[in-house]
């Protein structure tokens, strides 16, 4: 396994409906070693009663990279699903938007409002 873990490159491609192709590689250590690639995955019966097993499993930096590769290529998460750091700027802005609108009407604020 190399020193950065998986690599992955996603892109769109709209030939045969909307669809993202997925690449997974990891570069060779040695000089004279070979970089690896994924190979598509196969999909066989599950016998009854039997768990699936994992087809993949990533580090947190490698999953971050395959996040990072499904935006580069256009996904945006489900809508209602924003980062917490939007939640928490969208937050401010509406606390220092009340906090202006009270003051510009002369009003103060409820307990545990802005202002």
């Amino acid at each position: 396994m190399s020193e950065q873990g998986m690599l992955f490159m996603c892109r769109q491609e709209p030939m045969f409906g909307p669809r993202i192709e997925l690449f997974g590689m990891e570069r060779a250590n040695g000089r004279h070693s070979e970089d690896l690639a994924v190979q598509p995955v196969e999909m066989r019966e599950l016998p009854v009663a039997m768990a699936a097993q994992p087809f993949l499993c990533l580090t947190d930096d490698e999953a971050q990279r395959l996040m990072d590769a499904l935006w580069d290529a256009g996904l945006r998460p489900t809508a209602g699903h924003g980062s917490a750091g939007q939640i928490e700027a969208v937050t401010k802005h509406l606390m220092d938007m009340r906090a202006i609108a009270f003051k510009r009407l002369g009003m103060l604020p409820k307990e545990g409002g802005a202002g």
